[in-house]
């Protein structure tokens, strides 16, 4: 379970933050589509998002992200992200893409590479197993369970 009011914080120590992993709620951001333009051999829709207010623009710690979504299946296959100030800051490519809720129509990339272009650092992420809709018990998420011994 990840803290949904720190989506701005690094996830881990990598280039990538919570936000990136979690996702960012589409309502409290303003969309505009740019153009279609193939990306990784995919048709995409290339979309720029800019947050609402200065409340979700500081709680993202993005001023601007930009998306190229896959129109076969719209999961977004690179997204570039600028800092506060307006300059480039990072670029995460998603790849591997898996149907992880066939009824939903929701795709996971199972690898995510993500650029820090200020600091030029690189974080690959892999994921070997991924399962949607599972119900898990609020138990395992207390600090009594995660503390105990195996």
């Amino acid at each position: 379970r990840l803290a949904s009011n720190n989506k701005k914080g690094s996830f881990f120590g990598t280039d990538l933050s919570y936000g990136d992993v979690v996702g960012h709620k589409p309502e409290v951001w303003e969309h505009r589509w740019v153009k279609t333009e193939s990306f990784a051999g995919q048709a995409c829709d290339v979309i720029e998002s800019s947050p609402r207010n200065a409340l979700v623009a500081e709680e993202s710690g993005y001023s601007k992200r930009i998306s190229w979504v896959a129109k076969q299946n719209h999961a977004a296959l690179k997204v570039e992200l600028f800092d506060a100030g307006g300059a480039p800051l990072k670029t995460v490519v998603s790849s591997d893409l898996k149907l992880v809720d066939a009824a939903r129509g929701k795709w996971q990339a199972m690898k995510l590479i993500a650029k820090n272009s200020q600091t030029g650092h690189t974080t690959s992420i892999v994921i070997d197993r991924f399962e949607a809709n599972i119900v898990v018990a609020e138990s395992v998420f207390s600090q009594l369970y995660l503390e105990r011994e195996e």
